[in-house]
């Protein structure tokens, strides 16, 4: 999926960055973590698959990282995750901004 265009997603970005960093539970790498699902989610919000090592290749984070990231973020209520238990299947993300 494509972005509609540069002011959208700029403004997307921005919107996010603001939600995350007026939050004193979030950290650097929560906001690695989210933005990179921002970019794999597309303009819609809709529940999008995920491939964790795709994630890992992107944010550079270790699985330990990850795995502590996502499911701090779900607690926090800025996404919902649905994981496969399965390394050939998708988990399953849908971002709450």
């Amino acid at each position: 999926m494509e972005w509609h265009n540069e002011y959208y997603c700029s403004n997307v970005i921005w919107h996010c960055l603001q939600m995350l960093m007026a939050d004193p539970r979030i950290g650097p790498s929560h906001v690695c973590l989210f933005l990179s699902l921002l970019v794999l989610s597309g303009p819609d919000n809709r529940e999008f698959p995920v491939y964790k090592d795709r994630i890992l290749k992107m944010t550079r984070l270790s699985a330990a990282t990850f795995h502590r990231g996502i499911y701090h973020l779900q607690r926090c209520g800025y996404l919902c995750y649905s994981p496969s238990f399965d390394p050939k299947k998708a988990n399953k993300v849908m971002l709450n901004f």
